[in-house]
């Protein structure tokens, strides 16, 4: 009796300790990822080393900057599954149509796309129905010259006279959307898909 009472104690005081370590690596990771993100938001983001793709003659990076005080990035990495990320990122097109719907021409998208293969994307770019101007991160330099977190859910932003005022993703999280809208002006959604 007094083995398997010593057993079940051992048994116990095990699983707590690692619940306990769960605990401490889930609280680190968080802890991690908020200071990540009070890094990020109010800095200048640095655009270096990108390739640009469609725009119109004359234009560049810096002179879409230039022409508007507000700014949202999207940043898609292709490390992983390069459809999944072109998908997750090009849902805030419905976004972008809705602002354009409201005559807001003055809030520039700026679409990033960290690839080795030019020719790949601009394939599958095509076959997602994505015409319009983008920037290749060919050097992989984007998220290790701005301090951005590898979490994609961290790689969509509102620059507002060039700092990051909003991190997330409005297409994909209502909380974001409400934030976008406010800081942009913008008269509450009526609905939300």
């Amino acid at each position: 009796m007094k083995f398997r009472f010593n057993q079940w104690l051992r048994n116990f005081v095990i699983i707590d300790l690692g619940l306990l370590l769960l605990c401490a690596c889930n609280w680190s990771m968080r802890s991690h990822k908020e200071d990540a993100i009070s890094r990020l938001m109010g800095s200048e983001i640095r655009f270096e080393r990108l390739l640009s793709f469609n725009l119109s003659e004359g234009m560049s990076l810096s002179s879409l900057l230039e022409k508007s005080n507000n700014s949202i990035v999207i940043y898609v990495d292709s490390s992983s599954c390069e459809d999944c990320s072109i998908s997750y990122a090009l849902n805030i097109r419905g976004y972008e149509f809705e602002l354009k719907q409201k005559h807001r021409e003055d809030i520039q998208f700026i679409y990033i796309f960290n690839t080795q293969d030019i020719g790949a994307l601009q394939k599958r770019l095509h076959d997602f129905g994505f015409y319009r101007h983008y920037f290749v991160d060919f050097e992989n330099t984007f998220l290790s010259n701005n301090q951005i977190p590898k979490d994609k859910r961290f790689h969509t932003f509102l620059l507002k006279d060039k700092k990051v005022r909003i991190i997330g993703n409005p297409s994909t999280n209502q909380k974001i959307r409400n934030l976008f809208d406010k800081v942009l002006k913008l008269p509450p959604a009526m609905h939300y898909r």
